[in-house]
């Protein structure tokens, strides 16, 4: 009896913190969620192995286990799965699957050495769209923002407030002209967003940043 409950343990372990099929390698995971990549984020919400490991990552990286969630950005449903998952396994399998945890952290960390600069970069960079902004007496001609350092290109977007895409570009300044055509569609009243993406040499993203405007009606100018 006492060897069956083992193996079901076992195998109840196993299929807890066991990768999934359809898991990504895991610096691959980190950085989609770095970059805001929802098929990342949506994976994270319904894989406990993800979600756990990329919540130690978290931990390890920030220092501070109190905001792990909120950097995870993973609903609270995948939270409490995990839990109850870790719930039905007894004590001694409990800090043995912690155990692992730690070592499949740390072992990530030693892979990357770099990745606690890259982060603490990031967090100390900063993204100030600068115009236009706000409320607007005539349509903008054109995008400007602050420099990033380190930065070798922007990605740009205009878009609809529910993310539709209007025009997109990618240039080398902190500025760009929008086209002719595109004024046709900052229509008054009309309420629009666009955002930009600081990229590195290496491709990765540094920062990101959206700001809103609104072309007024004539009668409020």
């Amino acid at each position: 009896m006492i060897l069956e409950n083992s193996v079901e343990q076992d195998s109840l372990f196993k299929d807890a913190l066991g990768r999934g099929p359809d898991c990504p390698p895991f610096e691959d995971f980190v950085e989609s969620i770095h970059r805001g990549d929802e098929t990342a984020r949506r994976h994270a919400a319904t894989c406990p192995h993800c979600a756990s490991e990329l919540r130690l990552y978290r931990t390890f990286m920030n220092g501070d286990v109190s905001d792990t969630a909120e950097n995870l950005g993973a609903p609270t449903r995948a939270a409490e799965s995990w839990w109850d998952m870790r719930r039905m396994i007894p004590v001694t399998l409990d800090v043995a699957a912690a155990v692992m945890l730690v070592t499949i952290g740390i072992g990530n960390l030693r892979q990357r050495p770099y990745a606690a600069s890259e982060d603490s970069i990031e967090r100390s960079q900063s993204l100030e769209l600068l115009s236009p902004k706000g409320e607007l007496k005539s349509a903008p001609q054109t995008l400007a923002w602050n420099a990033v350092p380190s930065a070798v290109r922007y990605h740009v977007r205009l878009m609809e407030v529910d993310k539709t895409v209007l025009w997109e570009s990618t240039v080398p300044s902190p500025s760009v002209s929008l086209p002719s055509r595109i004024e046709g569609l900052i229509l008054p009243g009309k309420r629009l967003v666009w955002a930009v993406d600081a990229i590195d040499a290496g491709g990765r993203s540094l920062v990101t940043g959206s700001q809103d405007f609104r072309l007024q009606l004539r009668h409020d100018r």
